[in-house]
């Protein structure tokens, strides 16, 4: 009998190990930046980024950006994209450009789920076919710079002017995207997504003119979105 009670309790003790370790394993606690002072940041102020305004946004450097972002609500990311979609219509457009750049507010809208996290690759690329059949009208029909279109889709931003410029934070993003030679870290951090290309000659990633995205560079950690078309996808390159 003792024998028996034994081995039930051993049994309910390795049991209640093993749940321990598949609750923890379900909850492995989320991370924002492979940088250890920005992922703090971002988890010591997280219900103030919860609340963050546009301004307050773009405000922040490129990285403290990036990770604010993955904190975001979908909610929060799409009021984003509207905020800077519905500033740059009041810019001083002809009627029929204004007309083409109100179709991005509507996409939005036609897309409802395509800031979820768990939104399907599937989904995401039916939005981008369309978004890149407007960048294509846009171009035929507007001569839309190359530079225009990066800043407005590549960047949440604000644009300052029709030429494409665009507020930064407090570090310009040319200052912040390494580049050959610069990187003297062992461990750099994902900034740029390598598949965000557009048509040939064009590099519509997150790095600076200078530079492209390479894929998994000196192994960088792999974050989930932030990157990419309105940041819809995974930072899983480094700017080189």
């Amino acid at each position: 009998m003792k024998k028996y009670v034994m081995s039930l309790k051993l049994f309910s003790v390795t049991t209640l190990g093993l749940i321990l370790l598949l609750l923890s394993c379900n909850q492995e606690e989320l991370f924002y930046s492979c940088d250890p002072a920005i992922d703090s940041w971002v988890k010591e102020n997280k219900e103030t980024i919860n609340v963050m305004s546009m301004d307050e946004f773009s405000s922040l450097d490129r990285d403290y950006q990036k990770a604010s972002y993955i904190a975001f609500s979908p909610k929060q990311k799409k009021e984003i994209w509207v905020t800077k979609f519905t500033r740059v219509l009041n810019l001083d457009w002809k009627e029929d450009e204004k007309e083409h750049l109100e179709k991005l507010l509507l996409a939005l809208d036609d897309y409802p789920n395509i800031f979820l996290t768990n939104c399907s690759e599937e989904y995401k690329d039916k939005f981008k076919v369309w978004i890149y059949q407007w960048i294509n009208d846009g171009i035929i029909h507007f001569s839309w710079s190359p530079e225009f279109m990066k800043n407005l889709l590549f960047s949440p931003n604000p644009l300052l002017n029709k030429e494409g410029d665009i507020k930064v934070g407090t570090i310009p993003m040319a200052n912040q995207v390494k580049t050959r030679g610069e990187n003297t870290g062992n461990n750099p951090k994902c900034n740029c997504n390598s598949n965000s290309n557009y048509g040939e000659g064009f590099a519509w990633d997150d790095c600076s003119q200078d530079s492209h995205c390479v894929e998994g560079y000196r192994k960088c950690k792999t974050r989930s979105v932030g990157c990419g078309l309105m940041y819809l996808d995974a930072c899983d390159g480094y700017c080189w």
